[in-house]
């Protein structure tokens, strides 16, 4: 038998669709049978009417009706014929305003596929709006990156420069110094037998002088006079052999001998040339006593404080063995303190443990026993909704039967739907895996771009350099075509040939500072270093550098 879904038929909107035939379902229809015409017998309760109803429409008790039961049942087919009627419409007016709802639907769910695609292009054309200003703002950053790279480097070099500049006027300073050093001590004294002296260090006094090319040359000052030279070739052949070994002791020598060293031969300049006996002598009679009372006031003060280091001492001692004590019976009550919170913690999870399960045990008993209640209250309720709608008050059998007919069809459009949904939606799936294809495809290209340019810019930067490097080429050409003109040429023979050790000896130092510089990681160009000496041997030194 077939199971009657009676909430869905009675509480169902669902009009009849045309051509739907109701199928027949076996119901519980009551049945009236009036034993006597005289007394009919009714059911009680809310079967009362229906009862009556029967009685009416029987043929056998139509004989013993009144007058007002004839005219009621000759009205009775128009009555019925006007409820048809008024069902019909009803059921009409309930399909159409149906197709209305399903339309409206239809029409909401263009609507919504719609905006989604709109949103969906919007988005894409605000991700490729976000794209180009990225690209943009990422091109302008790297220009901006070039540019400061390019003022840093500048500011490098700059710096390089005036370090090397100032490292070069040091040398040169140092190099005076420690040839007027050897040469004053080669007159006055032997500087080293002389033992170092403590004393403050007093820095060089830079004075500025004018050379024979007229360039301003730096030296440190001191106390002994410069002897003036002659325009001999034994003083130069002399001060050259000078010039290479003061090259090679500034270059193993540290900075803090050197410095010490000069300021020894200041400082023994300056001292005058008499020792008095005062000087050396010994601490007088009063520098004597002064000490003994001092130390006799340091004598009391330390047996005053050893004193109190023994009574400290003692107390100390004292407090020790409170403290031991005190420490012992502090680690008992720990101990006992510790049983006791470990007896707690039992007892306390025994309870909770206990507790736990009483409530558990009771918990679900209660749970069974309002499922099985509310399972026959649901039964009760179930049979009384039956009985309601099967045998109340104005319930008719065959929209019953109608709406019970109308379900599997509702089912099956229901089902229709659902499909068509998940259709949508697979649709919208496709759609947003498309969009995410054409990102991924985008973002590809993008890369592939960024390649190239990263390449063609590569490729510019090495141009760029090899540029900037024929351009020193050509410079470098032009200079020394201008310098080995004819006039320089001849004149650079003549000085060659008269001073051949000079020149070799200049070129030597030359090219030792040129390879300095090329090893710290310098171009060759930004290190060469020229040392300009005139026919007198070493007066001046000029520093220049060739970019």
């Amino acid at each position: 038998m077939p199971k009657l879904n009676l909430d869905h038929a009675l509480h169902s909107d669902t009009p009849t669709r045309p051509g739907l035939v109701a199928s027949a379902v076996p119901l519980v229809t009551p049945v009236h049978v009036a034993a006597r015409p005289e007394s009919p017998q009714p059911l009680a309760g809310p079967s009362a009417p229906a009862a009556s109803k029967a009685t009416v429409q029987d043929p056998d008790s139509q004989d013993t009706t009144s007058s007002g039961d004839l005219s009621r049942i000759e009205r009775a087919p128009e009555q019925l014929q006007r409820m048809e009627e008024e069902e019909s419409s009803r059921d009409l007016e309930e399909e159409v305003q149906q197709r209305l709802r399903e339309k409206e639907a239809a029409e909401e769910a263009r609507l919504l596929l719609e905006r989604e695609e709109a949103e969906a292009r919007k988005v894409r054309q605000d991700a490729l709006e976000a794209a180009e200003r990225m690209e943009k703002a990422r091109e302008r950053r790297f220009f901006e990156l070039e540019e400061q790279e390019q003022i840093e480097l500048e500011r490098i070099a700059e710096r390089q420069r005036e370090r090397r500049n100032r490292e070069t006027m040091a040398a040169a300073s140092k190099l005076r110094d420690l040839q007027l050093i050897r040469r004053n001590g080669d007159e006055n004294m032997d500087v080293d037998s002389i033992p170092p002296v403590a004393g403050p260090s007093v820095p060089p006094l830079f004075t500025s002088t004018v050379d024979v090319a007229g360039a301003a040359a730096h030296f440190s000052a001191t106390l002994s006079v410069v002897e003036p030279t002659t325009r001999a070739g034994s003083d130069s052949s002399s001060t050259l052999p000078v010039i290479s070994s003061s090259l090679v002791t500034t270059e193993e020598a540290l900075p803090n001998d050197i410095e010490q060293l000069k300021a020894l031969v200041r400082t023994l300049k300056a001292a005058p040339r008499s020792h008095d006996s005062e000087a050396i002598a010994g601490p007088s009679e009063e520098d004597i006593n002064a000490l003994k009372v001092a130390n006799a006031s340091l004598l009391q003060n330390k047996m005053a404080l050893t004193e109190e280091r023994e009574f400290f001492r003692g107390h100390y001692e004292a407090q020790s063995a409170l403290a031991n004590d005190l420490i012992k019976e502090k680690r008992a009550w720990e101990a006992e303190r510790t049983r006791l919170q470990s007896e707690v913690q039992i007892a306390r999870g025994q309870a909770k443990d206990g507790v736990a399960l009483v409530r558990a045990t009771l918990e679900g008993r209660i749970e069974w026993l309002e499922a099985d209640a509310a399972q026959w209250r649901d039964q009760v309720h179930f049979m009384r909704e039956l009985e309601l709608r099967t045998n109340g008050p104005g319930v008719r059998a065959d929209e019953l039967r109608r709406r019970a007919a109308e379900y599997p069809n509702m089912e099956v459009e229901l089902q229709r739907v659902k499909t068509q949904l998940v259709e949508e939606r697979a649709k919208s799936k496709e759609r947003d895996k498309d969009v995410q294809r054409a990102l991924a495809e985008r973002e590809v290209l993008r890369q592939e771009l960024d390649q190239e340019r990263e390449v063609k810019e590569q490729k510019v930067r090495e141009n760029e350099k090899i540029l900037l490097a024929l351009e020193s080429a050509r410079r470098a050409y032009e200079q020394n075509r201008i310098n080995a003109g004819p006039g320089s040429q001849q004149a650079s023979d003549v000085q060659m040939a008269s001073q051949p050790s000079s020149a070799g000896i200049a070129n030597a130092a030359v090219n030792a500072l040129a390879g300095g510089t090329s090893s710290a990681g310098l171009d060759g160009s930004q290190g060469a270093y020229f040392c300009e000496m005139d026919d007198v041997g070493f007066s001046t030194m000029d520093v220049s550098r060739v970019f």
